[in-house]
């Protein structure tokens, strides 16, 4: 895994990665999202923060990754297609 870019709100929500950072999943506090890849959040074992990833394509289809949201574990997610229609509309102008 690759990162990018990162965005982090408190501890709660730290992935364990920064951005240049390259890293296994295994090596990453969300290294059951990211082998997972589901479009639903994905509590990690520890119960600490779940994970929700999205694949992430240009208006063209090109491929640009995944791009995700980790929240602490005891907060309310938000649902999956809120998420997915905001990194949609994030696709829409790449």
């Amino acid at each position: 895994m690759i990162c990018l870019n990162l965005v982090t709100h408190g501890k709660g929500s730290d992935p364990g990665f920064a951005v240049g950072d390259a890293r296994a999943f295994s090596e990453t506090h969300i290294h059951e999202a990211l082998e997972r890849r589901e479009a639903t959040f994905v509590q990690e074992a520890a119960g600490d923060r779940s994970t929700i990833l999205f694949p992430l394509k240009s208006g063209r289809g090109h491929d640009l990754g995944w791009i995700g949201l980790t929240i602490p574990g005891h907060s309310t997610a938000p649902s999956p297609e809120t998420i997915l229609g905001r990194v949609a509309a994030l696709a829409a102008t790449l």
